[in-house]
């Protein structure tokens, strides 16, 4: 298969996670609860709303600083670093290969699987991140 090809199919996939996907799930929380305490008016106070208003955030498990959220955010940013630091050597081995056709293939071969770390790091995080919020 073709080089570019795959980095064609790869551009589009992440461009359309994140493009379509935040405004195709911004419509709907998921929550009915939460919905009905959003609005105006009586739903505001009644104390179902305001017992489920402290809810949620406090989780140390899933919550805004939980565990999980955290371990993600900590290997993520691990993760992408790392393939950024593997392009850039790679780069970096691709320029001073000096014409030797082995080692500009070996260089290009280790950028290209860089370039597939990142697009995988960010899906994968956006993925669990979008988990996470459901299970919140």
């Amino acid at each position: 298969m073709n080089i570019y090809k795959v980095l064609t199919i790869l551009a589009a996939t992440l461009l359309t996670t994140i493009f379509v996907g935040p405004t195709t799930f911004a419509a709907f929380s998921g929550d009915p609860l939460k919905d009905a305490c959003s609005q105006r008016g009586a739903a505001a106070t009644n104390p179902a709303c305001k017992q489920a208003a402290g809810q949620g955030s406090t989780d140390p498990i899933v919550g805004k600083n939980g565990i999980i959220t955290m371990a993600v955010n900590i290997i993520s940013l691990i993760a992408g670093i790392g393939a950024v630091v593997m392009i850039i050597i790679s780069g970096i081995r691709y320029t001073t290969s000096g014409g030797d056709p082995q080692k500009a293939a070996s260089a290009r071969a280790g950028i290209f699987s860089g370039l597939i770390g990142v697009v995988v790091v960010a899906l994968a995080w956006l993925i669990v991140s979008f988990v996470i919020k459901l299970i919140r």
